[in-house]
């Protein structure tokens, strides 16, 4: 082990096939190459109707989950998103006009129902839920999630749309096997470096770096590919859920007391499986405590 952090690396699989994906989803359920591609996809189903609809939007959200809203032509609003100190609130406001309404829970702890704008449609981003039994679907008109944000996964997300089919106006195309050889070479060039074949990250990290220009150039239609759901089902297992969860517990206590930082959740739910355990830095010392955890090989993102 070299480093903790950055991106994953693949690993031998079980064949296990896709028992364990999306086990609550009720629905029609479809496989795409990426969360955003999924978002494109549910979108372009709700936009088939005709007439522009208005998007209501959380202000903390990834550029990558409004980029598919303005691709469409939606016209989009954003509500506040407010950290209380133990959780992520929401604050929709009710009485706002829209016809679309974008929610999620993040960090794989979960969240609560809303009252929501009246006969909006509600998509709910399950990304950071997955694996968290309590997380909330029946709210939701449509459901979404990527899974190359739990493990090795090439390239698999899912959309559900809860009531009725998808219709034709779903773009609908092969996997983009170009992105997926490209992610698939990193992977294995990353284990490699891991296992002390290598001394150089450079070459993986490149390779990294052109898959997700790839995909932010080109991600509508593609369908998942069969290797990248098996990768996503082994993510997904209930095995790795236990050692999410006991990471989690570990990393919690051994940040209790400390000045500098505290997590950001610094409680575990009976049913949350974290995505990440984020942490919040004091005194203006992030960017200095991350050039330190580097030095020493580990990697953390800023969220």
């Amino acid at each position: 082990m070299k480093e903790i952090g950055s991106e994953f690396w693949s690993n031998p699989l079980s064949q296990i096939g896709n028992q364990h994906l999306v086990r609550k989803w009720n629905g029609d359920i479809r496989y795409f190459l990426s969360g955003r591609t999924a978002l494109y996809a549910l979108l372009e189903d709700i936009a088939h109707t005709g007439n522009r609809k208005t998007a209501y939007l959380p202000s903390y959200c990834c550029h990558t989950m409004i980029e598919p809203f303005v691709r469409l032509g939606f016209p989009v609003d954003f509500y506040p998103v407010i950290f209380n100190g133990e959780q992520f609130q929401a604050e929709i406001d009710a009485s706002h006009h829209c016809d679309v309404v974008l929610v999620m829970d993040y960090f794989g702890f979960t969240g609560d129902k809303y009252q929501y704008p009246p006969d909006a449609l509600i998509i709910r981003d399950m990304t950071h839920v997955l694996l968290s039994e309590s997380a909330v679907t029946d709210d939701a008109d449509y459901l979404f999630a990527s899974f190359r944000k739990w493990g090795a996964v090439a390239g698999a997300g899912a959309v559900c749309k809860n009531k009725g089919k998808f219709g034709d106006a779903v773009t609908l195309s092969p996997c983009n096997a170009e992105y997926i050889k490209k992610r698939n070479a990193a992977y294995q060039m990353k284990a490699t470096y891991m296992a002390g074949a290598s001394n150089d990250k450079s070459p993986y990290l490149t390779v990294f770096s052109e898959a997700e220009e790839l995909l932010e150039r080109d991600y509508i239609g593609y369908m998942a590919d069969e290797a990248s759901l098996t990768a996503a089902s082994e993510a997904l297992c209930e095995a790795n859920a236990q050692l999410r969860r006991n990471n989690a517990v570990a990393l919690i206590a051994g940040l209790e007391g400390l000045q500098l930082v505290h997590p950001v959740f610094p409680h575990l739910g009976a049913n949350d499986v974290p995505l990440f355990v984020p942490v919040a830095v004091r005194a203006g010392k992030r960017d200095a405590l991350r050039a330190h955890l580097i030095r020493n090989n580990v990697y953390c993102p800023v969220h």
